[in-house]
């Protein structure tokens, strides 16, 4: 996939297996080789298309994922059903707001941020709360940078340091695609 381009290390330290269950699922829900996805993707890109895809429609639609990336195709009438949380919880972009205080639009420079997640570097010493806090306060990384002047010290240099260095390779790995091939009829 493109993101392994971008950072050789990506996943690096991630373990190779599956959850048990997941190859009988998949081969369940969809069908062995039913569905084909390019060399260049994974498949959170293909649920981010699938979401976009039924926004543009104006479909409902809710995606089984504990991945926070997805959290970025939470919008109109897209949901997630969280396996992750014990019981399983159905998240919407309210929650986003409420637990995170992020929108769906602010989930990738939240990602960037924090860093923390298949070996992508984050903003050194930003955390979840601060990542929050900062764009809460900014808007965007871009309102952050322009703020920088107004920062503390120690924060500033590592915005700078990120910045100049990390940023673009985290934000391309945490941007999920929106425009990866589907069969045919295969939303209808």
């Amino acid at each position: 996939a493109h993101r392994y381009k971008v950072m050789e290390r990506y996943k690096e330290s991630r373990p190779e297996e599956k959850p048990e269950g997941f190859s009988e699922a998949w081969d369940l829900a969809l069908g062995q080789d039913s569905l084909c996805i390019d060399d260049e993707s994974e498949a959170d890109d293909l649920l981010a298309t699938i979401a976009f895809q039924c926004q543009v429609l104006a479909q409902p639609v809710t995606l089984v994922s504990k991945d926070s990336d997805m959290w970025q195709c939470l919008g109109r009438e897209t949901s997630i059903y969280d396996f992750g949380k014990r019981p399983g919880k159905f998240i919407g972009a309210p929650w986003l707001k409420a637990t995170h205080r992020i929108s769906a639009k602010q989930v990738v420079d939240w990602m960037c941020l924090h860093g923390g997640k298949n070996d992508v570097p984050g903003c050194k010493g930003i955390g979840k709360k601060i990542a929050s806090d900062l764009l809460e306060a900014f808007g965007s990384v871009v309102g952050i940078w322009e703020a920088r002047p107004t920062l503390a010290s120690r924060l500033r240099e590592s915005v700078e340091e990120f910045f100049s260095g990390d940023y673009w390779k985290a934000r391309e790995i945490h941007s999920l695609k929106r425009n990866v091939e589907i069969p045919p009829n295969f939303l209808t």
